[in-house]
């Protein structure tokens, strides 16, 4: 495992360091808080010991930083303020653990040890919802093979939702859990991202995804069939469509025409062998359809 020491204090950061390598760990260095943030970009840390009264941006500041950037990173404070009131606020502003100096050089490693055990969880899985993966560790978000740029909120917000597929969030939860108590000058944040989130998907026809329940919240539904289907009438067929695919173009029957109910938001499964030409007589009167997405739970049968 590795440990990041972030102390403006040189001799100290050195006997740190010593006594960590021979517990096995290796070391990165940093005696300022921008030099932390650097070393944090450029290589992967198990762990961070971090002073709060360093030069210029403190160590408070930074782990506001590290915390608003979403890393859960664990973080041990190593401080000579040694009040509770000080030791509360460091767990606010997201420490993992707080040791005051004087100290112990076992008890720090043995802390260290401890918070790196704890963080060690297994890689969590890509979640996918139809042709949209999203994966938590690299935070990329793409359909099929399309990368879908996200904000930052956006991906948490979509990455709440999917994991809790069907589930509704309120505001107040949304808020709640992303922004973890922190001061929210907007009372419509979580609708402006939801919007940008949706004008994100909407590129791949993908932004009934997010459903809002009036009056409550938000949920994620994934689709079970092929997304955002449509059927258009022509004089002389019926053409089953996936917007965006011109390689999609199936013609259908009648009966598998009105068999189709349309709904808001949903979708529609089906299979090729369902697919067939309809060629009404000149007289005939075809239903008005109104495109949309319906969705059929079970195949279209072939015989439709």
């Amino acid at each position: 495992m590795s440990v990041l020491i972030i102390d403006d204090n040189k001799d100290l950061v050195q006997i740190l360091a010593e006594g960590l390598a021979r517990s096995g760990q290796t070391v990165g260095r940093a005696y300022s808080a921008e030099e932390g943030l650097e070393a944090l970009a450029g290589s992967e840390f198990g762990c961070i010991v971090l002073d709060i009264m360093l030069p210029g941006m403190d160590g408070l500041q930074m782990l506001d930083r590290i915390r608003s950037d979403g890393s859960d990173i664990p973080v041990l404070i190593l401080s000579a303020r040694a009040t509770v009131e000080d030791i509360l606020s460091g767990f606010e502003h997201g420490a993992d653990d707080y040791l005051t100096k004087p100290f112990d050089l076992r008890e720090l490693i043995a802390r260290v040890q401890a918070l790196q055990r704890r963080s060690s969880k297994p890689r969590p899985s890509p979640i996918v919802c139809g042709a949209l993966r999203l994966d938590p560790v690299t935070r990329e978000c793409r359909w099929n093979d399309r990368l879908l740029p996200l904000r930052r909120k956006e991906f948490d917000i979509l990455e709440l939702l999917l994991s809790h597929e069907g589930e509704v969030f309120t505001r107040e939860r949304i808020v709640e859990t992303l922004w973890k108590g922190k001061t929210i000058q907007r009372s419509n944040i979580v609708d402006v991202h939801i919007k940008h989130l949706r004008d994100s998907l909407h590129a791949v026809q993908c932004d009934t995804l997010i459903t809002t329940i009036r009056g409550v919240g938000y949920k994620a539904s994934c689709p079970t069939g092929c997304p955002h289907l449509r059927i258009a009438s022509t004089p002389c067929e019926w053409r089953l469509s996936v917007p965006n695919d011109v390689r999609v173009m199936k013609p259908v029957s009648r009966a598998f025409a009105r068999s189709v109910n349309f709904g808001p938001g949903r979708m529609c499964l089906w299979p090729d062998n369902a697919m067939r030409r309809l060629r009404p007589s000149k007289n005939a009167k075809e239903p008005a359809l109104t495109s949309g997405r319906a969705l059929l739970r079970e195949p279209v049968s072939s015989q439709a």
